[in-house]
């Protein structure tokens, strides 16, 4: 076992390629990033992939939480951004309303939906060891550039037959993807619908999924999606700030730990989740 390397997201960590002094006016925008918490799919250990879980009752704890901690720090939310998936869209819904940020205009994104999981969709890991096998599954799983084989056209698991995809031409639903190919979709979204709203000392939120916030923090930070610790917890937002001119130099964590922040779970009144 070789250690490579430690950091910590409790302290602000600074982009090394932007002087904070170069900033124009001093204006800063926050993306607040907040990965979904627990699915029932999460809970059972499925491979979710675009399958639509609804949030277990320990997600519904997890997503109050996050949203505790927004309105401990007073954050008037401008904007949110999700997936189309429900774990996504139901958490969204709980932070805002724990945050007193209920009413914000939303916008529901397939392009920020995960990756899709192929033939592994609502299988558990042993399930797809027994189908597939260990190494196939462990070498689909861990290459960023190799997708798992595909769901064809007529597999229910495909998205061409989910209504939540009906205005979305069928040439663009994936069957299966990488890392890569799940960046090839993300990248471009926020480009040109979520960085054009970062200026005005905006707020924004986006929950989204794991595989979709580690492409977006890879664009982020200029670096490979697959190398990007994403620091994304189910009760912790990871914030970035932006200069006005949408330039980014700043993120951390808002954890009930983050001594920068000044919190506690006791000062949120979040003893009974804390430990969970």
């Amino acid at each position: 076992l070789i250690f490579l390397r430690k950091y910590s997201l409790n302290a602000p960590t600074f982009n090394p390629k932007v002087r904070i002094d170069s900033l124009s006016n001093g204006v800063t925008n926050k993306v607040f990033f907040l990965r979904h918490a627990e699915s029932l799919g999460n809970a059972k250990g499925i491979y979710g992939g675009w399958e639509d879980a609804a949030l277990s009752m320990k997600g519904e704890q997890q997503a109050v939480q996050a949203g505790l901690l927004l309105k401990q720090q007073g954050v008037t939310i401008t904007h949110v951004f999700t997936s189309v998936l429900q774990r996504a869209v139901k958490t969204a819904e709980l932070v805002c309303g724990a945050s007193d940020n209920e009413d914000v205009p939303t916008t529901r994104a397939w392009q920020l939906n995960p990756g899709h999981s192929g033939v592994l969709q609502g299988l558990t890991e042993v399930e797809a060891f027994e189908m597939y096998g260990e190494e196939k599954v462990k070498h689909w799983r861990s290459s960023d550039d190799v997708k798992p084989e595909s769901v064809d056209l007529k597999d229910p698991r495909h998205p061409a037959n989910d209504k939540l995809y009906a205005e979305v031409p069928v040439e663009e639903l994936p069957g299966g993807e990488s890392l890569h190919m799940t960046a090839a979709r993300v990248w471009p979204y926020w480009t040109n619908n979520i960085a054009p709203m970062l200026t005005g000392e905006r707020n924004i939120l986006v929950v989204a999924h794991r595989d979709s916030l580690r492409a977006l923090f890879g664009h982020l930070e200029a670096v490979e999606a697959a190398t990007v610790f994403d620091g994304t917890s189910q009760t912790a937002p990871l914030v970035y700030e932006f200069g006005n001119d949408g330039t980014f130099f700043k993120k951390y964590s808002l954890s009930t730990m983050s001594p920068e922040l000044g919190l506690s779970p006791k000062h949120l009144g979040l003893l009974r989740f804390h430990n969970q």
